[in-house]
């Protein structure tokens, strides 16, 4: 889902999309981190929190297919409904909202329930 939103931040630095997800407080977490802080985006729906930041590995075809997928994670706290709560009107101000579904459901159905009655788009990563 990063990868997505990177390249839609790229194509609108103006109006930003949002991202909402969470990181670990390791080595991998503070790269990702520190990448956006160069690019000028803070990732402020991005929780950092102790443990391992999930990794993927992506084996893809010749036309770009993903093939196969293989997660490496520990099990780290995601972004709670509060925090959802708490960033409402970036969430309503953003060009579209990328949606992390590591998260737990309660906050994945928060998200949608403050987008339901705009018309900002929502994109929730299926893997």
């Amino acid at each position: 889902m990063r990868t997505i939103y990177e390249v839609l931040l790229r194509h609108n630095p103006v109006k930003r999309p949002y991202l909402i997800g969470v990181v670990g407080n390791d080595e991998n977490g503070k790269k990702v981190m520190d990448y956006h802080k160069q690019m000028g985006d803070k990732l402020e729906g991005v929780r950092i929190t102790n443990g391992k930041t999930t990794q993927i590995c992506g084996i893809y075809s010749k036309e770009g297919l993903c093939e196969k997928e293989y997660r490496l994670k520990d099990t780290i706290e995601g972004v709670e409904v509060n925090d959802i709560e708490k960033n409402r009107d970036r969430i309503l101000n953003a060009s579209l909202v990328c949606l992390d579904t590591s998260l737990p459901l309660s906050s994945m159905t928060k998200v949608n329930d403050i987008l339901v009655k705009t018309n900002n788009p929502l994109l929730v990563d299926p893997s």
